[in-house]
């Protein structure tokens, strides 16, 4: 959590002055956050790791006289790299290697790739399951914590096609699972804790969306960011015992079928 403070107060001391809180992370396309307020602070919740961010009090009194402050910046903590994996040293048309990855799969394909990369250098690694009996996973396990970032790239190629990713804290069961998404007929979506679907935005097939999601399990929400864009402030997740997130699944499911999805440069950050 960060608290902004500023000094408020107006010449006529019987007037009352509330405040508008602007704020974003571009100087010139600032945000109402928060307006008629009487406190002098404001709590946020979750931002950003390595960001500038901006903010700017308006004052005004009862008989609606305004004063704008000035312009304020500050610069988030920059966190430390936990797990990175881009895929580009291992076999093409191979599994990726068992450590410190784990793949399962059933009815289903999962196989480093050179055909397509975020960025189309190095590989990625393909997710097929094309039988609503099939399914398969991409596992990894990482020290475990309380606030953080996972980041990567994800694209599918058809409308038709199921794609997630699920985080987990100590065990991999209903119970313990953290922020869920998923690609789901041309949409990215998220399950929340009252085991409801919320969308995020529709996608495009064929497309590379860079995603990324930063949670705090103290405060029990995350925020989901697609192509650096915040789309989802304090989205909820469906576990009840998420202390902290140790693990990420990539899966497809079994009664749905994926033609084809790509994952590629996966991170992890955190400074808690």
């Amino acid at each position: 959590k960060l608290e902004l403070k500023w000094q408020g107060g107006d010449p006529d001391s019987f007037s009352l002055v509330s405040y508008k809180v602007m704020f974003g992370s571009q100087a010139d396309s600032l945000s109402l956050i928060a307006e008629d307020i009487s406190d002098t602070s404001l709590t946020l919740k979750l931002l950003m790791y390595d960001t500038d961010y901006f903010w700017q009090i308006e004052a005004r009194d009862d008989y609606d006289s305004a004063t704008t402050g000035p312009l304020w910046r500050f610069h988030t903590i920059i966190p430390d790299l936990i797990f990175t994996e881009p895929f580009d040293s291992y076999t093409v048309n191979e599994n990726p290697p068992a450590i410190p990855l784990y793949v399962e799969e059933v009815q289903a394909d999962i196989f480093v790739t050179d055909q397509t990369s975020w960025n189309d250098q190095g590989n990625s690694l393909c997710f097929t399951d094309s039988t609503l009996g099939g399914y398969c996973f991409l596992a990894t396990r990482f020290e475990s914590k309380k606030r953080g970032l996972i980041q990567f790239y994800w694209k599918v190629m058809s409308q038709n096609d199921y794609f997630g990713v699920r985080l987990y804290s100590e065990i991999a069961d209903t119970t313990h699972i953290g922020p869920q998404v998923s690609i789901r007929q041309g949409k990215i979506q998220y399950y929340d804790q009252n085991d409801i679907w919320q969308t995020v935005e529709q996608i495009q097939t064929e497309k590379w969306y860079f995603v990324q999601l930063l949670f705090d399990c103290e405060q029990q929400f995350y925020n989901i960011y697609l192509d650096g864009k915040l789309k989802i402030s304090e989205a909820t997740w469906a576990g009840s015992s998420v202390a902290n997130i140790d693990q990420i699944y990539f899966l497809t499911f079994q009664n749905r079928t994926c033609k084809k999805a790509f994952v590629d440069e996966i991170e992890f950050l955190s400074d808690l």
